[in-house]
């Protein structure tokens, strides 16, 4: 079973917030509708920084531009686009990259070498 952790839940009874294993979140969340849900964890920009390193050493290894879609919706055609998409960008079923992604700091990073 696919979990989502990216999701957070308001709790009803109050102001707080739960992860998808119902611990209490404790950071701050970031808001946006976006496929039936509103609540969403934000990625650290330490992370983006980490994957941006990853990205950078495979684009190299396997001769793949280090263009990026920039977003986390379908689009048509993406099977031509010569770089970096998301699952996103094939199907819309797909919710592995969430809202709260930041695209345009992963889109500097990949032009700073």
């Amino acid at each position: 079973m696919f979990r989502e952790f990216w999701l957070v839940k308001k709790n009803t009874l109050d102001t707080s917030y739960s992860n998808w294993i119902g611990d209490i979140y404790r950071k701050k969340v970031y808001e946006k509708k976006w496929r039936g849900y509103f609540f969403w964890d934000k990625y650290e920009d330490k992370q983006i920084e980490s994957l941006t390193t990853l990205i950078k050493e495979l684009c190299n290894e396997f001769k793949i531009p280090t263009e990026c879609l920039g977003h986390n919706v379908r689009q048509d055609g993406v099977e031509n686009f010569k770089g970096i998409v998301t699952r996103s960008n094939y199907d819309s079923y797909y919710k592995d990259v969430n809202p709260a992604f930041d695209f345009k700091l992963l889109k500097e990073l990949l032009k700073d070498d």
